[in-house]
């Protein structure tokens, strides 16, 4: 076979290997690295914004598509790049003798990462071991200084914003996201400013229930140690982070946005247990979430807390009167 290019089954720690055996290699890791280094840190600690910029329009610039300016990412072309990084693995190049045609009808999409043409700022073919960029990494290692170093960056060039991470593992994921993972409003508020998509869905397979890991199956608990939903409202609602919310929601967040599995907001504060959330946002003064919204097994918020044995989060929706019938 070798020939085709798709989800594979590879072990729970693959992407991680991956992603650690190029940091040495890979020249992307330059810029910023796993350790809180990385010449665009180094730079602003010792010339401040003045040299975080030479570099970025120097260095950089050959990483990124049209000058920054951005570039149309084709499923063509993600199944391409998804070739070329399988081949990393077993070292074969079969793919390239294939037509584009071949390569189309032999892709096998999975049921949770839908490609689709998307924008992009940093080219894909210079990505980090995970389909991550540097810019990604600014926010993962969340220190100001590497958040300095972000805003620093997309002022240059604001459609970096929009890039996601494009491996299976953390497919969709945004700058916006890893920003409410980690509670932080400002960035937030730049991102958003600056383009990110408020409605970017993460289904990459580290998000997912730990029971959907190995692939999709009906029946599912919903637990997962970074099942937050799939937009950035949910992540937000999961988290239990109002003025977050409240933001995204002021930007055009939609509570009743559904994921993969139908949940929406509210179904997520279910899944995470957060009670005080729940009240918050069933109640919201701009856009109340609906509470009869039901789930990919006909769950509604009320009978999915019933379900998990969500004991207070399921007394306080009752007290609320939250139930439509």
């Amino acid at each position: 076979m070798g020939n085709k290019c798709g989800r594979k089954e590879a072990d729970p720690d693959s992407a991680w290997k991956q992603q650690n055996k190029e940091i040495a290699t890979n020249p992307v890791y330059k810029f910023v690295d796993f350790t809180g280094g990385g010449k665009l840190i180094e730079a602003y600690k010792t010339g401040g914004a003045t040299a975080v910029e030479k570099i970025a329009k120097t260095e950089m610039l050959p990483y990124l598509y049209n000058e920054g300016n951005g570039a149309i990412i084709t499923k063509l072309d993600y199944i391409k790049w998804q070739c070329r990084m399988q081949a990393k693995y077993t070292g074969s190049s079969v793919w390239e003798t294939r037509t584009d045609e071949q390569l189309l009808s032999e892709f096998k999409e999975d049921y949770f990462n839908k490609v689709v043409t998307h924008e992009a700022c940093w080219d894909l073919n210079k990505r980090g071991g995970v389909g991550e960029s540097p810019f990604h990494l600014l926010y993962l290692l969340d220190s100001p200084t590497h958040h300095a170093v972000g805003e620093i960056l997309l002022n240059l060039y604001p459609k970096l914003s929009l890039d996601v991470y494009e491996g299976e593992e953390y497919f969709g994921e945004s700058a916006l996201h890893i920003a409410i993972v980690f509670g932080s409003l400002e960035a937030v508020k730049l991102l958003i400013k600056k383009g990110a998509l408020i409605d970017q869905r993460c289904t990459g397979r580290f998000f997912l229930p730990e029971d959907q890991k190995k692939g999709y199956t009906k029946t599912t608990d919903y637990e997962g140690y970074a099942y937050y939903g799939e937009y950035p409202i949910h992540f937000a609602a999961a988290t239990g982070n109002q003025e977050i919310y409240d933001y995204l929601i002021d930007h055009g967040g939609d509570p009743n946005a559904q994921d993969t599995f139908g949940n929406t907001a509210l179904h997520m504060v279910v899944i995470c247990n957060q009670v005080e959330m729940y009240k918050y946002i069933v109640r919201h003064h701009t856009l109340p979430a609906k509470t009869d919204i039901k789930n990919a097994v006909n769950l509604t918020p009320l009978t999915l807390a019933s379900k998990l044995g969500r004991q207070t989060i399921f007394k306080e929706m009752l007290e609320l009167g939250s139930l439509n019938s």
